[in-house]
């Protein structure tokens, strides 16, 4: 199996779980340092702010991660489904 164990941790915690998991799996560790985040998203662009909207999501990835998020994007949903599940 290849494996990676990858983590951010701003306190030390995730960064004593991911070592722990890491060991276990007898993997390589990597802490982010920056962070792309790229998700595929349901919602439109004039909905990105509202409950279920990618605009929440990467305010979020970003308050989190204080500025090591260099770039969030999204991508139409239709770009992954497959041609019998578009409508």
């Amino acid at each position: 199996m290849n494996a990676i164990v990858v983590y951010y941790s701003n306190k030390g915690s995730n960064e004593y779980l991911a070592k722990k998991i890491a060991y276990n799996l007898a993997c390589d560790i990597e802490k982010i340092k920056r962070l792309v985040s790229v998700t595929c998203c349901g919602s439109t662009y004039d909905k990105k702010d509202e409950k279920f909207g990618h605009g929440l999501v990467f305010k979020e990835v970003k308050r989190m991660l204080n500025g090591k998020c260099i770039l969030c994007q999204a991508f139409p949903v239709g770009l992954v489904l497959p041609d019998d599940q578009k409508e």
